[in-house]
């Protein structure tokens, strides 16, 4: 019995130590969680610390990201025979692969690019109407991709 009483009186306290407490949550403007905290360390010091956090507005970080694209353009398009891409290479970034997609994402032509071209071709001649993906690799990594109608 002595045994028992020791060991629910152990469990009960060890449940104590281990038990959560209440959390404190705070949200930006946007709905965005900016802090998370246990409700007995909260101060306002913390809280004014969490809002002066550098925020960016999703725009400019559009903006940016499109700024940094090379501009590629593609005509005819849609297209039923031959299909003319153009671009502008960066001094530091450049198109190294050109690979052309079915819509199912089955590989059509993988052509390999240099930094002095600005300029390829795609024959769709043998291709059937439909819908195709033009993607650009460049030597960062970064894809960007097209769709091409075919008619």
């Amino acid at each position: 019995m002595k045994s028992f009483l020791l060991l629910s009186a152990l469990l009960f306290y060890s449940n104590l130590l281990y038990s959560q407490g209440d959390l404190t949550f705070t949200y930006d403007s946007s709905g965005n969680q900016i802090l998370r905290a246990p409700s007995t360390t909260v101060n306002k010091s913390m809280l004014v610390q969490a809002e002066e956090k550098d925020t960016i507005p999703i725009q400019d970080l559009k903006q940016k990201y499109l700024e940094e694209q090379i501009k590629v353009s593609a005509a005819p398009n849609p297209v039923s025979d031959l299909l003319t891409t153009t671009w502008e290479n960066k001094e530091d970034e450049y198109f190294v692969m050109a690979t052309l997609y079915s819509y199912n994402n089955r590989l059509l032509q993988d052509k390999k690019l240099s930094k002095a071209q600005s300029t390829k071709q795609f024959s769709f001649r043998s291709y059937p109407q439909g819908i195709y993906i033009l993607v650009f690799r460049s030597n960062k990594d970064r894809k960007q991709s097209y769709k091409i109608i075919k008619r």
